[in-house]
C-alpha cells in the first residue's frame, strides 16, 4: 500500500517502481487528520492488517532559517505528520512488525548544535511526545517573533538552545519521537 496526497503523482510513483501490480495507492495527506482517518477506515474495510508502516513523507527547507511559514510546514509534515498517522494506523500494525521512520543527517546535526539542556531532551530515551510538542511549540512561537521583524533568527534560536533550521529541529524531533514509540510498543521494531 502506498499512501500519496496526490493520486496522479502516487500513481506514477508506482509505476516508476515496477510495483503498480503489487501495491495499491492509498489517499494520504500527512499533513490532515481528516485525510489520516480516511486512510484508517479505508483499510479497515479491507481488513488490512500492516507488518510495516513506512513514514516517508517530507519536506526539506534547507539547514537555515527560511521563516515561520517554512518552519509550521517543515514540523506539521515531518514531525507532526509522523506522529498522526503512527498514533492513528498503529492499532492495524501486527505484532512483531515494524515501523520506519526516515530520517536524516539533519536530525544528530541539529542535535550537536544545540544547548545541553536541549541536547539532553532530544536523545532521552525516556522522552514523551508532549515534549517535543512543547519543544517544537517554542521553536514556532519564535520563528512567529523573528518574522515580525523583532529579532535576528539566529539569535532568537540561540535564546532557546537551539539552531534555526527547521529540518534539522523536524529530524531530531522524528528521531526522538521513534524511541518514545519504540519504549511504548515493545512488540514492535521501530528504527529510523
Amino acid at each position: 500500500i502506498l499512501g500519496s496526497r496526490d493520486l496522479d503523482r502516487g500513481q506514477q510513483a508506482l509505476e516508476s517502481l515496477g510495483t503498480a501490480a503489487r501495491a495499491t495507492l492509498l489517499q494520504l495527506d500527512v499533513t490532515s487528520q481528516p485525510s489520516i482517518d480516511a486512510a484508517l477506515k479505508a483499510l479497515q474495510a479491507q481488513n488490512v492488517r500492516l507488518d510495516a508502516l513506512v513514514n516517508k513523507a517530507g519536506v526539506a527547507t534547507g539547514f537555515t532559517y527560511k521563516g515561520a511559514d517554512a518552519m509550521r510546514d517543515t514540523l506539521s509534515c515531518n514531525f507532526y505528520g509522523v506522529e498522526a498517522v503512527t498514533r492513528t494506523l498503529l492499532p492495524l500494525i501486527v505484532d512483531g512488525g515494524r515501523i520506519v521512520m526516515i530520517g536524516s543527517g539533519a536530525g544528530p546535526s541539529f542535535v550537536e548544535k544545540c544547548s545541553a539542556e536541549r541536547q539532553a531532551l532530544l536523545t532521552d530515551p525516556q522522552v514523551e511526545f508532549g515534549s517535543l510538542k512543547a519543544l517544537c511549540d517554542e521553536a514556532q512561537a519564535v520563528a512567529d517573533q523573528v518574522d515580525r521583524g523583532n529579532e535576528d533568527a539566529d539569535a532568537a534560536f540561540a535564546k532557546i538552545g537551539l539552531n534555526s533550521g527547521a529540518y534539522g529541529l523536524s529530524k531530531a524531533c522524528l528521531a526522538a519521537y521513534a524511541m518514545h514509540v519504540a519504549r511504548s510498543n515493545t512488540g514492535l521494531t521501530v528504527s529510523t
